[in-house]
């Protein structure tokens, strides 16, 4: 009898390997089912190896973490009761096959698995599995960078970026940051993190920060803040995540511009601050 057969409620829980504990029961008998149930709770810990296959039956297995041997690819795991965990470490190379269902995988896409990667899946019940915790053991040479800008230098503009229910447009505002990265992998995620210092000259005035790629022409992501008063600093953050979708360089760009006034990048009134040491930056983060 493994753990994942007792019961969650306790009246339920009438045998233990066929050892009878219910009402009356001789007390050996308890002495043998606590020896047992120490056995059980042993073998979940102790960990073994199974083949991959298109359906893997780690539900069934008495071992909570399971090395996967082989590389076929998965395209599910079979069914045990819902809030069960299994920890995987695969030997080698194969795909998990990613379903919105019953093999949910993070990035909701296929993960191509590399010697010493670990996953933790939880099941969901119904034959359905969730992804929680997806661990590369290294980055493969198709693993992942980080690029980044990072502008100290003072900018300033006037053109607007209208505050209305529209998306922000590639001739609007000023560019002032860009960065360029050449994916190395069409299905990895680019993480873009854009921070933007300054002020505006206007009392009440809003400033807005807006990311476009290569030549589109409506804003990805934007973001708007408010100055209370003339010249006061703000810092605008956010961030984007997508799929890169190429292997190609592809260029991301900033552009600011206030409602009213004129916005100064990394000072205010038109001139720099902090020698330097204040800066705006596009940081991108590719994950495979």
């Amino acid at each position: 009898m493994a753990i994942r057969d007792y019961s969650q409620t306790a009246a339920s829980n009438t045998s233990i390997s066929s050892i009878n504990i219910g009402e009356g029961c001789p007390p050996s008998n308890i002495n043998d089912a606590i020896r047992q149930a120490l056995a059980d709770i042993r073998e979940l810990q102790a960990g073994s190896t199974i083949a991959s296959a298109a359906t893997v039956n780690i539900g069934a297995a008495n071992a909570e973490y399971l090395a996967v041997s082989g590389t076929t690819t998965i395209t599910a795991f079979d069914t045990v009761a819902a809030g069960v965990y299994r920890v995987l470490k695969f030997d080698g190379i194969l795909t998990l096959t990613h379903n919105a269902t019953s093999l949910i995988l993070e990035g909701a896409a296929n993960i191509t698995t590399a010697a010493g990667d670990t996953a933790i899946f939880r099941s969901l019940g119904s034959g359905n599995w969730k992804c929680i915790r997806y661990t590369r053991a290294a980055y493969a040479p198709t693993g992942g960078q980080i690029v980044s800008t990072i502008s100290s230098a003072v900018d300033t503009t006037s053109a607007a970026i209208p505050i209305d229910d529209t998306k922000p447009q590639s001739g609007e505002g000023k560019e002032v940051m860009t960065r360029a990265i050449t994916p190395k992998s069409a299905t990895s995620q680019l993480i873009i993190d854009v921070v933007v210092v300054g002020a505006v000259d206007t009392a009440t005035a809003y400033f807005v920060a807006s990311l476009f790629q290569d030549s589109g022409t409506d804003a990805l992501a934007t973001v708007v803040s408010n100055s209370p008063d003339a010249n006061a600093l703000n810092t605008i953050s956010f961030r984007y995540v997508m799929t890169s979708g190429t292997t190609s360089a592809t260029t991301f760009k900033v552009r600011v511009g206030p409602s009213s006034g004129t916005f100064t990048l990394n000072g205010n009134g038109g001139a720099r601050l902090f020698g330097g040491a204040m800066a705006s930056s596009i940081v991108i983060e590719e994950r495979a």
